[in-house]
């Protein structure tokens, strides 16, 4: 191995330790006694009922790792899911496995086994939701009159459009009944307390995982101008097209929005983030003696028209002649 390449590996690590998701949970929850701290908020056990930890996504299962040693035999009630072959040994927590980028029979089932999970829920109980990137596609519960293969279909066009996350998932929420908030309705009247690791730009509640537990700004309007956009509308099933048509005439129920009940007795708090692991790699590439540059801008998109920009960017900062190393981040 090349010097340079043993140098890029040791910055890519750096910038993936400085996100492990068990230790992010570590970090920020333990249990004193008769208290729960959750990233900074303070919960009295003596007033919780039951606990139940749901989640989803390509970190769930160290996450899960992570607040089962929290929480101890406190724990009630838990089910996660991963992507195929990212299991790890728990011991109270059932891990699920399911498809990622595009959703499979597995990704029903999982989704499926959370909303039981959080089903018949009273005021006194408390719902930890752990997510994380993939979440979108690891829990897939179709809304009413759209099948799995119809989900499948709508999820491949959209990653052959070249529309970035933000866009991907306004269209997936209105596909779904556990999106776009609706995860928090099913938990209502329980205390929700949701635990991310973001690999979303800007960190928006909504976008990261689809937004499961977090208000829904956008509308099926919305939904209808990304499939305009890429010309979906002609490509679409039927179903599909006829859910966005629906909802985009006031038809069908939106999603629920920040003035929905169901989101007054929940918060929300990032435990890592890829911000922190740009961070990290800048500081170990400054420390090889690079000069680091962050880039501005997301690197979002198309793959290969991602890596021509960045590639450009690159001949750009090495006519300079300084050793620089170009840090950017994003989902392509």
């Amino acid at each position: 191995m090349s010097p340079i390449r043993e140098q890029l590996e040791s910055i890519f690590a750096a910038a993936v330790s400085a996100v492990d998701p068990r230790a992010a949970i570590l970090r920020q929850c333990r249990r004193d006694d008769h208290r729960l701290v959750l990233a900074g908020t303070a919960i009295d056990l003596g007033t919780v009922g039951r606990i139940v930890v749901v989640g989803a996504g390509k970190a769930a299962a160290p996450m899960a790792q992570g607040i089962e040693d929290v929480l101890g035999d406190r724990l009630d009630i838990g089910v996660v899911v991963t992507k195929h072959g990212h299991r790890l040994p728990l011991a109270r927590i059932r891990l699920l496995e399911a498809g990622h980028p595009v959703p499979d029979e597995a990704s029903v089932r999982g989704a499926a086994a959370v909303l039981e999970a959080v089903a018949g829920l009273d005021a006194s109980d408390l719902v930890i939701v752990l997510l994380s990137g993939g979440a979108s596609a690891l829990l897939a519960a179709p809304r009413d009159g759209l099948t799995l293969a119809d989900k499948q279909a709508a999820t491949s066009l959209l990653l052959a459009s070249g529309a970035d996350i933000t866009e991907m998932n306004t269209l997936r929420k209105k596909l779904s009944r556990v999106k776009g908030g609706q995860l928090a309705r099913a938990c209502a009247p329980a205390r929700v307390v949701t635990l991310a690791v973001s690999d979303v730009l800007g960190d928006d509640w909504a976008v990261i995982g689809s937004g499961p537990t977090s208000p829904d700004p956008t509308t099926f309007v919305d939904a209808m101008r990304v499939c305009l956009r890429y010309d979906l509308l002609p490509r679409l099933p039927a179903a599909v097209t006829g859910v966005i048509e629906r909802g985009a005439a006031g038809i069908e129920d939106d999603t629920p929005d920040s003035g929905d009940p169901c989101f007054n007795r929940g918060s929300r708090h990032l435990i890592a983030s890829n911000a922190q692991a740009i961070a990290a790699a800048a500081a170990a590439a400054r420390a090889l003696g690079y000069d680091a540059v962050v880039w501005d801008r997301p690197l979002v998109g198309e793959a290969a028209l991602a890596a021509e920009e960045f590639c450009a960017r690159i001949d750009e900062l090495s006519s300079g002649g300084r050793r620089t190393c170009l840090i950017a981040g994003g989902e392509t």
